[in-house]
């Protein structure tokens, strides 16, 4: 498995937009996946995953602010078995390639395997943010995830 920053759009739109990416990632405000454009803005970092020759997985970096960045992690069927695997290497590529202190994610409370895949990886919920994902017509509870490079780079 191989995680390099991508500059290919289209690929992260192709991701982003499969059917069984874009039903997790989306909500009710979200356009149709052939209307969908992915963000372009320079800060933002995309992470191509590959395994077995091909790319079917992107992790979406958003920085909140110099210490924090914010993961959106998509991820199509080829790469569903690992998933930890490939999201213990994200994490690994933005303590090595960044500066970045901490990474968050925020999880719709009903969405059980992106629970797990934070857990798993070594995210800790550190929170929920009550009625914040509308999906579907009904509020849903996030819960918020997240590890800093401190508690896993720890000097020897």
């Amino acid at each position: 498995m191989t995680i390099a920053r991508t500059f290919d759009m289209s690929l992260v739109r192709d991701i982003i937009t499969a059917p069984e990416v874009y039903r997790h990632v989306s909500d009710d405000g979200s356009p149709q996946p052939e209307d969908f454009t992915p963000a372009t803005d320079p800060r933002i970092i995309y992470l191509g995953i590959e395994e077995g020759g091909a790319l079917n997985g992107v992790f979406m970096l958003v920085p909140q602010n110099t210490a924090t960045v914010e993961v959106h992690t998509c991820l199509r069927k080829p790469l569903w078995g690992t998933a930890i695997q490939a999201t213990r290497q994200g994490i690994r590529w933005v303590w090595e390639n960044t500066n970045f202190q901490r990474i968050v994610t925020n999880v719709p409370a009903p969405n059980r395997l992106a629970t797990m895949l934070s857990k798993k990886s070594g995210m800790e919920m550190y929170g929920v943010n009550r009625r914040s994902f509308l999906k579907g017509g009904y509020l849903y509870d996030q819960l918020l995830f997240g590890i800093s490079r401190e508690a896993v780079c720890q000097p020897h």
